[in-house]
């Protein structure tokens, strides 16, 4: 039972020319696609699903193709998210074979997602042609689960354009630095990809054997300018996620006289640095934390920068005798974590504090995990 035939991969060789040919004539674009096999001897039975180029996003495309029988079935699921910057596949399937009879589940014809966008980078300062430094970013997240007594899978995302190039193939982040121009176009591509094919099924069972797949991958791209005075613009209109680390002081607190929080930038895997100054000696700081960007909330004579939708409040740490505390953490080392803010600020305990009558509050940081 060959898998992929020589009339199959010919018309996916004129799908894909077709592809890019339409996908040539726009700035920007979205498209999924993908193959769920389920055939059974003598029954016959696939799902393709191949959309046409969409400029509007997220685009998903659920599908589902079971085809049951007397002694053996096949099913299986995916599940596209195509959009600018970020990219998902999930699905699952099941299937047994039985005697006489072995099955197919197979799930292929990748990319599952993909976009690709143009970009171009401005400023009001530097002329038209002048050199900046690109950096383009790529990371993968997620995990895919094969049980089959001779399975083929694999995965990967990539993200290119001119001359950049990243790739991935297991969970991680990767960087590249790329030299371009202000005022020319620059057209960007991302791809995430799975292939999973259950072979063990294919012989009949005696006895019956079973098959499953099941598979969550996240892949996001972006672009960022680090030449000073410039911007970039994206056909799509889309505001891509920053992949560079940050911290912001947002304010709030008790005013003057009040705790000082500072802290260092928040890189994925590497150690971070929070420090408490001009508070009283030898007392409890306490972190409070909620995850998006800072508000703004008054409690009494002080004002509180974190949601209290998603509030945590823990020790972190006590003061010296000067009223200072270095406080260690490590910013965990999670794909899934690029781009993602949180605002935290700092409590510490004060008899007849402003804050509820035990504790002064500090300024509040907004973090920015990143590269």
């Amino acid at each position: 039972m060959d898998p992929i035939s020589p009339v199959r991969l010919l018309a996916f060789s004129l799908a894909l020319v077709g592809a890019t040919s339409g996908a040539s004539a726009q700035s920007c674009g979205l498209r999924n696609s993908y193959r769920i096999a389920n055939s059974w001897s003598g029954s016959p039975s696939e799902l393709n699903v191949i959309t046409p180029w969409s400029t509007i996003g997220p685009l998903v495309t659920p599908g589902t193709n079971t085809n049951p029988g007397p002694i053996c079935s096949s099913q299986g699921s995916c599940q596209p998210t195509s959009d600018y910057g970020y990219l998902r596949v999930q699905g699952s399937g099941l299937a047994n074979n039985g005697p006489g009879n072995g099955v197919f589940l197979y799930l292929d014809q990748g990319p599952q997602a993909r976009f690709f966008d143009t970009l171009t980078v401005t400023s009001p300062t530097l002329p038209y042609g002048t050199p900046v430094q690109l950096q383009f970013s790529l990371s993968l997240d997620g995990w895919m689960d094969v049980v089959d007594t001779n399975p083929n899978a694999s995965f990967g995302a990539t993200f290119y354009g001119g001359s950049a190039s990243l790739s991935l193939t297991h969970n991680g982040i990767v960087t590249t630095n790329y030299t371009f121009y202000v005022g020319n176009p620059l057209t960007v591509y991302g791809n995430l990809t799975a292939a999973i094919y259950l072979y063990g099924l294919l012989g009949a069972g005696n006895p019956t054997q079973y098959g499953s797949y099941a598979l969550d991958l996240v892949a996001h791209m972006s672009v960022i300018c680090s030449t000073p005075d410039t911007s970039i613009t994206w056909a799509s209109g889309h505001t891509y996620t920053d992949p560079r680390a940050s911290v912001t002081n947002v304010g709030g607190g008790c005013g003057a006289g009040s705790p000082v929080f500072g802290a260092g930038l928040p890189v994925l895997g590497q150690p971070q640095l929070f420090t408490v100054a001009s508070s009283l000696p030898n007392q409890i700081v306490l972190f409070a934390w909620s995850p998006g960007p800072a508000v703004a909330l008054p409690l009494g004579s002080c004002i509180v920068t974190e949601d209290p939708a998603g509030l945590s409040l823990f020790v972190a740490g006590v003061t010296d005798a000067a009223g200072s505390s270095n406080i260690p953490t490590t910013t965990p080392n999670a794909p899934s974590l690029l781009g993602a803010r949180y605002t935290v600020q700092a409590l510490v305990t004060k008899p007849n504090g402003p804050v509820l009558d035990f504790a002064d509050l500090s300024n509040g940081l907004t973090m920015n995990m990143g590269l």
